[in-house]
């Protein structure tokens, strides 16, 4: 049995319930189908329940997959020419927003 410094062991919280997964904005802003969006999409949808608690901040999106996941925080928006940069932009802004107002994580 490993010897475990007392003092650590007083500093490590057990957290009993399920993982929480935060996804944000970088794969699904610029993808509209395919490749890792896909991968993604595929990994959040098939995680339980019970298991962990997913949340997608997806901020400004095209991707045409997560729209159907109920987890999924954010607006999608029309793929236009040369708008890439801007819900990049966007996405940077409402993810310090959400972040600073909820932490890192929010049940809500």
């Amino acid at each position: 049995m490993p010897i475990v410094d007392s003092r650590l062991e007083r500093n490590i919280k057990i957290y009993h319930g399920p993982m929480k997964l935060f996804y944000t904005y970088e794969v699904f802003y610029a993808q509209k189908y395919g490749g890792i969006s896909r991968y993604y999409y595929e990994l959040i949808r098939r995680i339980p329940p019970g298991i962990a608690d997913v949340k997608v901040l997806a901020g400004l999106y095209i991707n045409e997959y997560i729209k159907a996941l109920p987890m999924v925080r954010g607006m999608k928006v029309p793929q236009l020419r040369y708008t890439g940069i801007i819900r990049k932009l966007a996405n940077r802004i409402f993810r310090k927003i959400i972040l600073r107002n909820t932490g890192s994580y929010s049940n809500d």
